[in-house]
């Protein structure tokens, strides 16, 4: 791929906004929480396919996205939503629902 061409696919991904995914380990019961502002090339990363996976991720591949959040406009908010959806466990983490404030995406997490 030329350098044209993933600066515009870049550019897309920036348009659509960041966001948050839960990896699920088809191995084991591991979870991992990360955000992108394209979640399908970075599954490709963690599951060594491209160059860039997590470390933290390398010895349970292969991973499928179980869950998704997002997208939020800037990078500050998507790191709010990680932060809230890390502090729980396991597949618990694929379950959790984010709820929205009227101004703004909230990271607190509803039941």
């Amino acid at each position: 791929m030329s350098a044209a061409a993933r600066a515009s696919k870049r550019k897309d991904a920036v348009r659509r906004g960041w966001s948050v995914y839960v990896l699920v380990s088809k191995v084991s019961n591991r979870t991992y929480v990360g955000i992108a502002l394209d979640p399908k090339t970075r599954l490709a990363q963690h599951n060594g396919e491209l160059p860039g996976g997590a470390k933290a991720t390398r010895g349970f591949r292969p991973w499928r996205i179980g869950r998704r959040f997002g997208p939020y406009e800037t990078r500050a908010e998507a790191q709010r939503v990680e932060h809230a959806v890390k502090r729980l466990r396991g597949t618990a983490r694929c379950r959790a629902r984010v709820e929205s404030c009227s101004t703004t995406r909230d990271a607190a997490l509803g039941g």
